[in-house]
């Protein structure tokens, strides 16, 4: 039996590897301490589930839940559990907090934070979004410094853009990077790298031969990663409006966590912003105050030291065993949103539905026609394993002291950021701030149900890049650049094997049938869950189910002239790794002064 502080403690397994001993058994061994205990086969499906920080009881509940075999045991196996405690194996919560707060270095001062603005061919969202900022500026008292970057085709459209940066250059400060100062800073990077020039105009240039023609979006973000090397970045979206919105019960205490912000659909913005309520903070002083801080310290000034445990919240379901408590940073910062979500699949919002929607033909037609609004925040500060990184209004990068590009062309640049962020720093963590910022597109767009947003080319971009990184053995307590030029090194060889084409468009394949399956599993249960559900609202999800259906017959292959496009994109990026890798340090190195 556990004792009364062992029953209320929240415990995790450590992070550990598995060794094999003789039949039946397996030795468990934490990569940190050394810790090792021979344990039966028995709980080795068990062992993702047991690094969750729970209390002793929540975990044999977890697991008498998910096996037949274990259902109605609660009492042994939570004695079970008790026993291997003295082994070292497990962790508490309350003993790593307390190691966040004391072993975290002394706050240092970290890097400037500037801000940035993308915009393209859209003068009056800029138009907004700067007055937006003037306002907060003006709030924050000490104001950021500010660019503008303009991505725009348009030659009026820049004008316009640069005539509007210079007006509001009058109330805080804010630069214009229009092409010519974009040309510059790159002529000088190659011309202090010239034997650089070639793969530094590839991620920095939409002009670039094989950029022309193609969406590049991941043009802008490599230009003010690089030009910003080794500071802290707030990047704003130009349709997004910088007032901040949360739930009546939003708290301010931060806590871990995995599980996605939670979402609600309204009719309109005038109907969400009746049921929330004002943020009282400032939104861009939350971001760039958060940013690069180690973890510890941040958590320091919610918490005390004896009560950190706090953080993994009630549930205690936050996955957090390996966070190392001297070194241990918040790396990236996003926002909740209120208004149209983007690029996302609009039929996820199916079972956000009131019954009233979708019981009512007549109500669930003016849903379909109305205006996208949703409301995605947390009800508090999350700390995260920056599983999401999304920059549809406000998002910060802590720069220092390395970040990988992203790919020029293609969508899904802010997954592949994400993904090299967890790839690099696996030890630091995502805040995601509990407000809501407005996103506010040039016209307004209505929903789509239907297959067509399943498209698999969504997922091509950095597809090879994201199946293959994993499978390069790379240290984990590299320094960041060298993990990355080893990284590239494993992928170049990688895509060189004869089979790469086969491997890259199998995996692709398995990938994409993965997102399907989980869109597949909401719609079925948002079917039995409403049996009574309208025939539109019925008609939307059947025939998206019908379409997922036939994509699970068909052969899944990838043709292979597009596979063998993903692996020559993977062998492209590698291969520009080492330039970036220099630039890259020179700019850190030198500092902000030599903006071109």
């Amino acid at each position: 039996m556990t004792n009364g502080r062992e029953s209320h403690d929240l415990w995790a397994l450590g992070d550990c590897i598995v060794k094999p001993l003789s039949a039946g058994t397996f030795l468990l061994v934490r990569r940190d301490t050394g810790a090792a205990a021979p344990l039966d086969e028995v709980w080795k499906p068990f062992l993702r589930n047991l690094t969750r920080f729970r209390t002793l009881p929540g975990h044999a509940a977890a697991i008498a839940g998910a096996s037949d075999q274990f259902r109605g045991r609660e009492p042994s196996i939570e004695s079970a559990l008790a026993s291997m405690l003295p082994t070292g194996l497990f962790v508490t919560a309350r003993a790593l907090g307390e190691q966040l707060v004391t072993a975290a270095p002394a706050a240092g001062e970290l890097p400037p934070g500037v801000l940035a603005i993308t915009t393209c061919d859209r003068p009056a969202c800029l138009e907004r979004v700067l007055e937006s900022m003037a306002a907060c500026q003006e709030r924050l008292g000490e104001a950021i410094p500010c660019e503008v970057f303009d991505d725009s085709r348009e030659e009026v459209n820049r004008l316009r853009n640069a005539e509007l940066v210079a007006a509001a250059a009058q109330r805080f400060p804010v630069r214009y990077l229009g092409p010519a100062e974009q040309e510059g800073f790159l002529n000088s990077l190659c011309a202090r790298f010239p034997e650089d020039a070639e793969p530094l105009r590839w991620l920095l240039s939409r002009d670039h031969p094989e950029n022309r023609g193609q969406p590049s979006y991941g043009v802008p973000l490599n230009h003010l990663m690089l030009r910003h090397a080794g500071r802290r970045l707030v990047l704003v979206d130009d349709d997004s409006v910088l007032d901040g919105w949360v739930g009546r019960d939003a708290g301010e205490t931060p806590v871990f966590e995995e599980t996605s912000a939670t979402a609600s659909v309204f009719s309109d913005i005038g109907e969400a912003r009746d049921s929330l309520r004002r943020f009282s903070g400032n939104p861009l002083g939350a971001h760039v105050g958060a940013l690069g801080s180690m973890v510890g310290g941040f958590l320091s000034g919610f918490y005390p030291a004896h009560a950190i445990a706090g953080a993994w919240g009630r549930s205690g379901s936050a996955e957090m065993v390996d966070l190392e408590p001297a070194d241990s940073r918040i790396r990236s910062t996003t926002n909740g949103l209120l208004g149209d979500p983007g690029t996302d699949f609009d039929f996820k919002v199916i079972n956000l539905l009131p019954a009233t929607v979708v019981t009512n033909e007549d109500a669930y037609r003016s849903f379909r026609e109305s205006p996208r609004c949703l409301f995605s925040g947390s009800g508090q500060p999350v700390l995260h394993r920056q599983e999401t990184f999304q920059r549809a209004t406000v998002a910060g990068i802590h720069l220092d002291p390395y970040m990988a590009p992203v790919l020029p062309t293609g969508r899904g640049e802010d997954d592949m950021l994400g993904f090299l962020m967890r790839f690099l720093y696996p030890q630091d963590l995502g805040l995601r701030l509990p407000f809501a910022l407005e996103h506010r597109p040039p016209s307004a767009r209505t929903w789509i149900m239907d297959s067509g947003a399943l498209d698999p080319s969504r997922w091509v971009a950095f597809a090879g890049i994201k199946q293959w990184l994993p499978d390069v053995p790379v240290p984990r307590s590299l320094d960041p650049a060298e993990k990355m030029r080893l990284a590239a090194v494993g992928l170049e060889r990688l895509a060189a094997g004869p089979d790469a084409v086969q491997r890259l468009s199998g995996g692709r394949i398995a990938g994409y049938k993965s997102v399907l399956a989980d869109v597949y599993s909401d719609l079925v249960q948002a079917l039995e869950s409403h049996p009574d559900g309208c025939d539109a609202w019925k008609g939307d999800i059947e025939q998206v189910v019908r379409h997922i259906q036939g994509e699970f017959k068909a052969p899944g292959r990838i043709p292979e002239a597009i596979a063998q496009r993903m692996v020559d994109r993977v062998k492209r990026y590698a291969g520009a790794i080492p330039a970036w890798n220099r630039a890259f340090a020179f700019r850190r190195d030198e500092g902000p002064e030599c903006s071109a």
